[in-house]
């Protein structure tokens, strides 16, 4: 079966496993900024995925950071603004989360796409899962998903390790600034995500061809 990764957020930090590991450059609907997991919940529950850029929205924050306004998502990577902050590349912006949009709608109705929906977060407690997780199941056509969690942080929630639909990585590591770490220090969270990832696909039955172990960065 087919699969495709879906960052779900809190941040940029699914792009460890998705972008930095796997290579898998896709354009998905939650990268590349701040959607927090509540958030994307309220936003995929109004049923109208248009509106992560509509107009009306979006508040200008700083030359490089927009928010918008109904759903708390924080755009760092995306729209752009000249002196009378004014948005210079709205147009661009908004075909690119066109492609997005796209993609996240092609693997909800696809029958034979495993939907690999991973979130990396500091507050697993404060996380509407359950909700979450029966959206996925009205909403994934043929029932393939899974939801990964991966936190750094302790937490009270109770997570049945046997149930299907989700899986969590608690961390040794410290997640951190994570782009800016030293490379030996950056391999060593690498492994443990990575690792912690191929544990859930293989503890959940979860056919894949990935490779089993995490091979080191190197230094460019």
């Amino acid at each position: 079966m087919k699969i495709e990764l879906l960052h779900w957020g809190d941040q940029c930090a699914p792009g460890i496993i998705i972008d930095d590991i796997l290579f898998q450059n896709k354009k998905t609907l939650f990268m590349l900024g701040i959607y927090s997991f509540n958030n994307i919940l309220a936003f995929l529950k109004d049923d109208c995925l248009e509106n992560i850029y509509d107009s009306n929205f979006l508040e200008y924050r700083s030359a490089v950071e927009t928010k918008h306004t109904k759903y708390g998502f924080i755009f760092n990577h995306d729209y752009l603004y000249g002196e009378n902050k004014e948005c210079t590349n709205y147009g661009i912006i908004k075909a690119r989360f066109d492609k997005k949009i796209n993609h996240f709608r092609e693997t909800m109705e696809d029958e034979n796409t495993m939907a690999l929906c991973i979130n990396i977060t500091s507050n697993v407690d404060a996380l509407q899962i359950d909700e979450t997780i029966e959206w996925l199941q009205q909403n994934k056509k043929g029932g393939h998903f899974h939801m990964i969690l991966f936190t750094d942080k302790p937490f009270t929630r109770k997570i049945d390790p046997n149930d299907p639909s989700i899986s969590v990585v608690s961390l040794q590591n410290t997640i951190g600034y994570w782009w800016s770490y030293p490379m030996i220090k950056k391999n060593a969270l690498y492994n443990e995500f990575y690792t912690g990832f191929i544990q859930c696909l293989q503890k959940k039955n979860i056919a894949h061809s990935y490779p089993l172990f995490f091979t080191p960065l190197r230094i460019p």
